[in-house]
């Protein structure tokens, strides 16, 4: 379980980015929603919520 919160800690700052820039550049509801979730998990991997 620690192996999979530590990959997701990489991974989700590089995600939320790209869909950062995807969400400026075609803003769709569903893009706005998956960036929320996306910010939200990178914090709670972040401060260690979960």
């Amino acid at each position: 379980m620690r192996n999979l919160k530590a990959i997701c800690r990489q991974l989700v700052i590089p995600i939320c980015i790209f869909q950062g820039i995807r969400t400026l550049i075609f803003p769709t509801i569903l893009d706005v929603f998956l960036l929320i979730i996306l910010i939200t998990a990178a914090f709670s991997l972040h401060f260690e919520w979960i």
